[in-house]
């Protein structure tokens, strides 16, 4: 597994991540620890999400674009 991402877990930029991988159809796993935060909530702890997908998964939808990219040309 490689670490692809990491943010704030309640934070918009973390859900685009997963969603354009879901899209993308890429399984992935998430890690969720407590880390320090300045907030504006008053919160001093928040919850930091780490992304990982499996690069085997990353090459075989890499080769499937590439081959369906082919396929429009034949």
């Amino acid at each position: 597994m490689v670490l692809i991402y990491e943010f704030w877990t309640h934070d918009i930029p973390t859900d685009v991540v997963k969603n354009f991988l879901k899209e993308l159809n890429l399984p992935y796993k998430e890690e969720i620890s407590r880390r320090n935060r300045t907030s504006l909530y008053s919160q001093s702890r928040d919850e930091w999400s780490k992304i990982y997908v499996d690069a085997k998964d990353v090459i075989n939808w890499l080769k499937c674009k590439i081959d369906s990219q082919l396929r429009e040309y034949c």
